[in-house]
């Protein structure tokens, strides 16, 4: 197995499905919180500094 920080998201999602012990729960949850903060961190970059979401 590679490291799993080297793996790309299929990649990663497939050790998670597999009987293998480690990804667990604890990497699943990461991979749903980034996944959070990315899609925060899009709508934050797709709002600042237009004038029709300045009074928010």
């Amino acid at each position: 197995m590679n490291k799993l920080g080297d793996l790309s998201c299929k990649e990663f999602l497939t050790e998670l499905a597999s009987a293998a012990p480690a990804p667990g729960g604890g990497g699943g949850a990461a991979m749903a919180g980034a996944l959070a903060a990315a899609l925060a961190s899009m709508v934050a970059n797709l709002t600042i500094g237009k004038e029709k979401f300045a009074d928010r």
